[in-house]
């Protein structure tokens, strides 16, 4: 059972964490689609020479998003995972 102490620790961590994401989130809001385009498959390469980003991924993430999504933002997105896959 965590300790008091460790239960402020780990919400300081998530506070630190949210505010580094809505940073991140600011930033990107900023760039046109060219530049998150661009954005995007930097950091795909990155995670494909890393070994954290393969085919599978990008499959099982699309499975989970796409029932949400329109079929005009369902093509979008196959199109970019077709894209991050080469």
């Amino acid at each position: 059972m965590k300790s008091i102490k460790d239960k402020l620790k780990n919400k300081e961590v998530n506070q630190e964490n949210f505010r580094d994401e809505k940073k991140v989130i600011e930033e990107l809001s900023k760039k046109n689609e060219s530049e998150l385009m661009a954005e995007l498959l930097s950091v795909a390469n990155q995670k494909r020479n890393d070994g954290s980003l393969d085919n599978a991924t990008l499959d099982s993430f699309k499975e989970k998003i796409s029932p949400s999504l329109t079929d005009e933002q369902q093509q979008k997105l196959n199109n970019i995972i077709n894209m991050l896959k080469k």
